[in-house]
């Protein structure tokens, strides 16, 4: 089996040194570089790729968001890291773009050891190497221009609310996600107790987020030609509310219920990712599904060699986001195929997307509903009793939205 190759970048020959001696122990399975600058470390990627590229962002000549930039335009497929020393504001939100993670030096030799295995394991699992260097080579998803453009506007004001703006952020996949991998940037010393928009506006600030939005452009100009976007957001956000509200009903703890209602709302970004840059290949896939009557994924597989939830676990997973968000994305339409067996986000978010694509006239039925569920699977983690409580739930709201 070939060595997974990696290359660290530094200008300062005893980091380097450092690295070799913290993961001398790797040296048998890891193919590793060392190079003094962001030129040399060009140069060596033209001749001999990458699977990971882990660079100082202080760097003379070149810094590391220069360098990260140049990387993901000629060699998408690369893992970009940052590994630096303290910087300033802008230089962190510089690097937020082509970077995919944010170390902070000095770096514990686990830590950074953990960060490179996940990257090669989530690289393994993806096996397109067309898609992988799609969705590696992404800024951010694509967010509806309505929702950005109301974002902006509300940053504009002299005493912006910023329970209005966390809410807003809250109605866009786009926009949590972007906010939430800054959130796990090593610049802001934030631990993942941050698990809501509001919260992560709380601790970054809105300067911070402001600069974010107007600088990074995250609106998408991309056409939505079969209205699919505008139905992953509005299913996106449904499934996210009924998520928490299972989480809530189940019992979990406060973090649990809000990492539902996020992984809720990112559940279905892989298919943002493909009905955006392989438009007439995901179109096929759909129309795969309406002939053939099978499901959305094995379809996406049959046409693309990846299923939206795989693509999107792998963009989350890459952005570090926690596997409590990255799991349920991966495995919301095959949750036994996750070994975790316990209560957790991910069958909440599970339940819920099921639950989100009943029909009203299979809402009358619990055999309708236990016929889309694995029910092995549920059974295993103590929840199938539950099933007839949440199908009134969905009931209730259905109830709710009917006109007077």
């Amino acid at each position: 089996m070939t060595a997974s190759r990696i290359l660290f970048v530094d200008d300062e020959p005893n980091v380097l040194t450092g690295l070799r001696r913290m993961l001398r122990a790797k040296r048998d399975t890891w193919d590793m570089n060392f190079v003094n600058s962001g030129a040399e470390a060009l140069t060596f990627l033209e001749a001999s790729p990458v699977d990971i590229i882990v660079t100082d962002m202080r760097m003379p000549g070149m810094d590391g968001a220069e360098l990260l930039t140049e990387v993901r335009a000629k060699h998408p497929a690369t893992v970009r890291i940052i590994l630096s020393g303290q910087c300033d504001q802008e230089t962190a939100l510089r690097s937020v773009g082509p970077s995919q993670q944010f170390l902070s030096k000095p770096c514990d030799g686990v830590v950074l050891e953990d960060v490179i295995t996940r990257a090669l394991g989530l690289r393994s699992r993806l096996t397109s190497e067309k898609i992988q260097a799609l969705v590696s080579s992404m800024p951010s998803l694509p967010s509806p221009p309505k929702v950005y453009m109301q974002l902006v506007e509300l940053l504009k004001t002299t005493e912006p609310n910023v329970r209005a703006i966390a809410t807003l952020v809250s109605n866009d996949v786009a926009l949590t996600a972007k906010l939430l991998q800054l959130t796990r940037s090593a610049y802001f010393c934030i631990n993942w107790n941050v698990r809501t928009p509001q919260q992560a506006i709380d601790m970054i600030g809105l300067d911070v987020l402001r600069a974010l939005v107007l600088n990074h452009s995250v609106a998408s100009q991309f056409c939505d030609d079969d209205g699919v976007h505008d139905v992953v957001w509005r299913e996106s956000l449904s499934c996210a509310a009924m998520a928490r509200t299972i989480a809530k009903d189940a019992g979990q703890s406060q973090e649990q219920i809000d990492d539902a209602f996020i992984a809720g709302l990112l559940h279905d970004a892989g298919i943002l990712i493909l009905s955006t840059w392989f438009a007439d290949q995901h179109r096929t896939a759909r129309e795969m599904v309406k002939r053939d009557g099978i499901s959305l994924s094995e379809a996406e597989r049959k046409v693309l060699g990846a299923s939206h939830a795989e693509i999107g676990a792998y963009l989350f997973g890459l952005w570090g986001l926690p596997d409590a968000i990255v799991e349920p994305v991966a495995f919301h339409h095959e949750p036994a195929q996750c070994i975790t067996r316990a209560v957790t986000p991910l069958m909440a978010v599970y339940v819920a997307n099921q639950l989100i694509w009943l029909n009203s006239s299979d809402l009358v039925s619990e055999e309708a509903f236990r016929n889309v569920l694995d029910i092995d699977y549920l059974t295993q983690i103590g929840v199938v009793d539950r099933l007839p409580r949440w199908l009134n739930i969905r009931r209730d709201l259905d109830a709710e939205a009917e006109p007077a």
